[in-house]
């Protein structure tokens, strides 16, 4: 199979048919609807349907938290962050590049995602193309050229970054790394100036379209180690202007205030290099599995909280006999060991955040390169050599049909079905909008979810009914999520008292706006205009007990109380004084997934 597939791409029209076939595979994503960021932005760009918060510019449309406690005060009032949100969380990223291609998108098309998706997509064909470019220049015969931009294109995890029109960035981003590979190696190979000088100056524009723009120094580093030809001194004197790149977009990008802070989910690794190592221990085994092989990364979120290790141990078990094959190949082969180094260390940056295949598109150039160089080298019969022992030879051979599986076979039939993920999204959205009343009414009315299933099933609703022009509640209240099992007890006339058995932050989600090192503690305190919430129980670090004082009485009309049952919110009644009512987790994976 292996073999007629690279006398396939040996054929004249195969570069044309192998980016054409990733663009088709992609299609399928025009079918979905915007999606949970897409909203925010479309509130960011349409003044006539601002949330209260989320004024930006068409250069600024990924500041979702500045940082302002004032601002961030505004968000948890209304109800857009929780009430356990940080006020001095920030989650602020600068992408003026990509922010400009979704403000034409709404000049335009402010109503088609079909086309929003289109331009998505088109940026992914300009990426294939460049990396048309780039692969040749590593293999010289024009089938096993091919064969990495083949796997690049049919790899089933960009189904997640093109199908969501908010991800664009990390597309963009992708093709300019490719451009800035494409003229380095053109500077070091031709000794071209202009070159030289052109290649930091766009990694100057990626960087601005995305921060995975950074990966860039991965393959920058790995080629200096194992393609340029030059001395010591002229390779590290190669690097130094991309170095000056970086640190000088950094500074820049921190004097104009952007950046994460107080959150578990982003981290930035200039300001807490310690929280970051800890986090990329955890992170990155499931991210490069995911790329070389299977499982997805996102598995990763539905791991119980606090078995990490567990976690990491079953990834590793199945990411370590990969790479102990690629290392072995690396050693025998210079290209195989380019691609390697650079997939590896690709991976650091996007350890930021939580593990997600939507991250990887810039490290999959390097996994595609070096999935791409084994199979060549498997054609070629040149896995093993003859000092291999016997289980080194079984082991190393039996990569070869698992990639086969996992890149050829497997991938292109998965990426359609995976660009249209983001209806998943839409679907959690949609359950708990549909059953949250939106009569002319409630824009007078407080809504207060005991338990929804997660975050996004409210934080998202007031920029999908402000888009849609339907009624919203002034404000949003959810005590806790429907994660853990929760004992809701009245207290007093206009008190409740909230045990959420795995504490109120129990998913990383959740921790998005507080990190591990801004805790609540027993006995702090938060104040909003209708409600005073105060810690009255911590465990394991953790607040898992809360006291709600209302500023009104709990059957106000001015209060909608709902409760999530089965697949969606129905009313709840808030107990007598001194009763309790017990409500039982959510299974929140049979809930996305389908029981």
């Amino acid at each position: 199979m292996l073999k007629r597939i690279l006398h396939r791409l040996e054929g004249r029209r195969a570069p044309v048919f192998v980016v054409l076939l990733g663009v088709l595979l992609l299609l399928p994503s025009v079918s979905t609807d915007f999606s949970a960021d897409d909203y925010i932005h479309r509130t960011m760009l349409d003044d006539a349907v601002q949330v209260t918060g989320f004024e930006r510019t068409p250069t600024d449309i990924f500041s979702f938290a500045t940082g302002d406690a004032g601002i961030t005060s505004q968000h948890i009032e209304e109800g857009v962050f929780p009430w356990w949100a940080s006020a001095e969380a920030k989650l602020s990223f600068y992408r003026p590049l990509s922010s400009l291609t979704h403000a034409l998108d709404h000049a335009l098309f402010p109503e088609s995602a079909v086309v929003q998706h289109l331009h998505s997509i088109a940026w992914f064909a300009l990426l294939s193309v460049l990396l048309l470019a780039l692969y040749r220049r590593f293999e010289t015969r024009a089938g096993f050229a091919l064969l990495p931009l083949l796997i690049f294109v049919i790899d089933d995890a960009h189904g997640p970054t093109v199908g969501w029109i908010a991800n664009r960035n990390a597309i963009i981003a992708a093709a300019l790394v490719a451009g800035v590979l494409l003229l380095h190696d053109t500077a070091r190979r031709q000794q071209s100036q202009g070159a030289a000088i052109a290649a930091p100056l766009l990694l100057v524009v990626a960087l601005f379209s995305g921060e995975s723009a950074v990966a860039a120094g991965a393959f920058l580093f790995s080629y200096a180690c194992f393609i340029d030809t030059g001395s010591l001194r002229q390779r590290i004197a190669g690097l130094m202007p991309y170095l000056g790149v970086v640190v000088v977009w950094r500074v820049v990008y921190r004097a104009l205030g952007y950046g994460t802070a107080d959150s578990e989910v982003y981290l930035d690794p200039a300001s807490s290099p310690l929280g970051f190592a800890s986090a990329a221990a955890i992170r990155m085994p499931p991210l490069l599995l995911g790329q070389l092989g299977f499982p997805w990364s996102d598995f990763a979120a539905f791991w119980p909280d606090g078995e990490q290790l567990k976690f990491v141990l079953i990834t590793l078990a199945g990411l370590l006999p990969l790479l102990g094959v690629a290392i072995y190949l690396a050693r025998r082969d210079r290209q195989c060991a380019f691609w390697l180094v650079a997939t590896v260390l690709a991976i650091v940056p996007v350890c930021s955040t939580f593990p997600a295949d939507r991250l990887l598109m810039i490290v999959s150039i390097g996994g595609a390169g070096l999935v791409g160089r084994v199979l060549v080298m498997a054609s070629e019969d040149q896995l093993v050599d003859a000092s291999a022992g016997r289980t080194l030879r079984f082991v190393v051979k039996g990569i070869v049909p698992a990639f086969v599986l996992f890149h050829l076979i497997l991938a292109p039939l998965l990426l359609p079905i995976r660009a249209m993920s983001m209806r998943t999204i839409n679907q959690i959205v949609e359950m708990s909008n549909s059953t949250i009343p939106d009569g002319s009414e409630i824009t007078e009315k407080t809504v207060i979810a005991v338990n929804p299933p997660l975050d996004a099933f409210m934080a998202y609703i007031p920029f999908v009914r402000a888009v849609n022009g339907t009624p919203r509640p002034v404000r949003q209240r959810w005590l806790a999520t429907g994660v853990s099992e929760l004992e809701v007890t009245r207290v007093g006339p206009q008190a409740l008292e909230v045990f959420a058995a795995a504490g109120f932050q129990a998913t990383l989600s959740e921790r998005m706006t507080r990190g591990a090192d801004n805790p609540l503690r027993t006995g702090d305190v938060v104040e909003l205009s209708d409600l005073t919430i105060t810690i009255t129980s911590t465990r394991g670090g953790r607040a898992d007990r809360a006291r709600f004082d209302f500023a009104g009485p709990l059957n106000s009309p001015e209060l909608v109380w709902l409760v999530w049952e089965d697949r969606g919110f129905v009313a709840f009644t808030p107990p007598p004084i001194g009763e309790t009512v017990r409500l039982p987790a959510i299974d929140v994976a049979a809930l996305v997934f389908g029981d």
